[in-house]
């Protein structure tokens, strides 16, 4: 029986496509240590987890939509047509994905703090005789997180308003070239901003793609610009394009990436940039007023990361703009 105090925050069912063998998947360790190798041999047992991550609410909502999700990818791994409630399911289930992870948690909870630290700096003012060097002190040493209830509310919210919106978006699945795979990142969400509007990247920002790798062998893309109707459409791309997003996915990776290949992992590392994760800039807020609606404009602003070092191959965008 699966221990509950281990959460995965990226699913065992997904990360089961992205192994070589049995249950063995090929992990690059992005903090490791320069004397180190960086790239491991790892159950999926023991991947992408963390103790005690979520609320035990959390858990049994994410297991009861985990056992609907994977014959949804069956169905679109076979280009079989999605009845709409199987792509509502599957909506919110990717917006889960994209607030479930240990960065997004982080990120709220360094919000939680930038909004809270003010307040309280502002009541010791008040209410005690400490010097503002005392205060400042005082505050810098504060680490004030959301309770696992807080972040529960904050993650299901956020995760209802986008699935409404992706329905509404058109989806394009990109299909892995045969000799070649996707991996996944711990990070796995990446938002391809316009191509003449770079700086302007939030998930609902006109233009831009929204990435997310559901297998090794396919991906899905999340437009608003593109008119295919409810159907799926599915694109097969060239092995220079795939390599070109493998490696936005190492770079955008928090601490781990998973793949089917050794080898590849160990080609990817050579032609990517893998600096150290910037907590600082990946929490950065760019305030873009989309809409005059107020609700709107506080979850466009919600969690924008700069991604304007990502960019999709010329030659995907040509036909993503068809």
């Amino acid at each position: 029986m699966a221990d509950p105090k281990r959460h995965h925050y990226i699913p065992r069912f997904m990360l089961k496509s992205f192994t070589f063998e049995s249950n063995s998947t090929w992990q690059y360790d992005k903090n490791k240590k320069a004397n180190k190798e960086p790239i491991s041999r790892k159950n999926i047992e023991n991947s992408a987890l963390e103790r005690h991550l979520y609320h035990i609410e959390l858990e049994k909502l994410l297991s009861k939509l985990e056992t609907k999700i994977a014959p949804i990818l069956l169905k679109i791994q076979n280009k079989s047509r999605l009845t709409k409630e199987e792509k509502v399911v599957f909506c919110f289930f990717i917006s889960i994905l994209i607030t479930r992870t240990l960065s997004s948690q982080n990120q709220v909870n360094k919000k939680f703090n930038n909004f809270t630290k003010p307040l309280i700096k502002k009541y010791l003012e008040s209410n005690s005789t400490y010097s503002e060097e005392k205060l400042d002190k005082i505050i810098n040493v504060l680490n004030i997180e959301l309770t696992q209830s807080g972040q529960l509310q904050i993650m299901i919210e956020g995760a209802q308003h986008y699935a409404e919106r992706f329905l509404l978006m058109d989806w394009i699945i990109l299909t892995a070239p045969k000799g070649s795979s996707f991996i996944i990142g711990d990070n796995p969400f990446i938002i391809y901003p316009h191509p003449t509007n770079i700086f302007h990247s939030g998930i609902m920002q006109k233009g831009s793609y929204k990435f997310i790798p559901l297998h090794s062998e396919f991906s899905l893309i999340i437009a608003d610009e593109i008119d295919y109707g409810n159907e799926l459409k599915y694109l097969n791309i060239s092995k220079k394009e795939i390599r070109s997003i493998n490696s936005d996915i190492l770079s955008h990776s928090e601490s781990y990436a998973y793949g089917k290949s050794k080898e590849q992992l160990e080609k990817l590392i050579k032609i990517s940039n893998l600096e150290p994760f910037d907590y600082e800039n990946y929490n950065k807020h760019y305030f873009i007023k989309v809409e005059d609606n107020e609700e709107d404009e506080k979850y466009l602003n919600y969690g924008q990361t700069d991604y304007s070092k990502y960019k999709l191959p010329e030659s995907l965008l040509n036909r993503l703009s068809l």
